[in-house]
C-alpha cells in the first residue's frame, strides 16, 4: 500500500479518545515512530520498554537504554507485569505454567517500581508474594517512585564493559539519593 498516513490517523484517534475520556495511554511494543509521535499525544504517559515478560533476565536488558530515550521524549518506560511467586507454585488459571513466575522476582520488582511506569502484579490474588511487592511500597502501601526514573548509567555506554548498571534518583533538598541496580 502507498498509504503513509493511516498510522498517524490511528495514533491521533487513540489520543483523541483518551483525552475525551480522561484516561492515559501506554504504548506497548512501540517502535521509534510510535515513540517520536507520542510527543504529539498528551494522553501517552508511558511505553513498555521491554519485551514480553518471558522469564529471563535478558528480557529486561533494554530497560536502561530505553529509559533514557523515553524520559527525553517526556514519557516513562515501563516493565511488563511483575510475577512474585516461586516456580514451584502452580497458579490456577494460568494457561502456561512455564510463564507464571519470574526467576528473579526481586530484580523484576525493583525494575518495575523504579521505572515510574505502571506497576502491575501478574500473580493471581491468592498467589501474590506480599513481601516482594512491599519492597516497592512504604508500609502504608504508597508506591515508591523516584523523580528521575531508572536508566542506564553513562559509563556502561562508554567503557568496554559487559556491566549492566542503572540508576534512578530522588532529590531531597540539596541532597540526591540514588538507587543503583546492577545486573551481572
Amino acid at each position: 500500500s502507498d498509504d503513509v498516513y493511516s498510522g498517524k490517523y490511528w495514533l491521533k484517534a487513540i489520543n483523541d479518545a483518551a483525552v475525551v475520556y480522561n484516561v492515559s495511554v501506554q504504548l506497548c511494543m512501540a517502535n521509534a515512530y510510535h515513540l517520536l509521535h507520542s510527543t504529539t499525544m498528551p494522553s501517552v504517559t508511558n511505553a513498555r520498554a521491554t519485551g514480553d515478560n518471558t522469564r529471563n533476565d535478558a528480557g529486561i536488558y533494554p530497560m536502561g537504554q530505553n529509559g533514557l530515550l523515553f524520559y527525553a521524549l517526556g514519557i516513562f518506560a515501563s516493565r511488563d507485569n511483575v510475577w512474585t511467586s516461586k516456580a514451584d507454585i502452580e497458579q490456577k488459571g494460568c494457561g502456561n505454567k512455564e510463564f507464571c513466575y519470574e526467576p528473579n522476582a526481586h530484580l523484576d520488582n525493583v525494575v518495575a517500581a523504579l521505572s515510574n511506569g505502571p506497576y502491575g502484579i501478574a500473580d493471581g490474588v491468592h498467589y501474590v508474594n506480599g513481601r516482594i511487592v512491599m519492597y516497592a511500597c512504604r508500609l502504608d502501601g504508597w508506591m515508591l517512585r523516584p523523580r528521575w526514573p531508572l536508566s542506564t548509567l553513562e559509563f556502561t555506554l562508554t567503557e568496554e564493559t559487559n556491566a549492566i548498571v542503572w540508576a534512578a534518583h530522588d532529590d531531597h533538598g540539596p541532597y540526591r539519593w540514588s538507587y543503583i541496580v546492577g545486573i551481572g
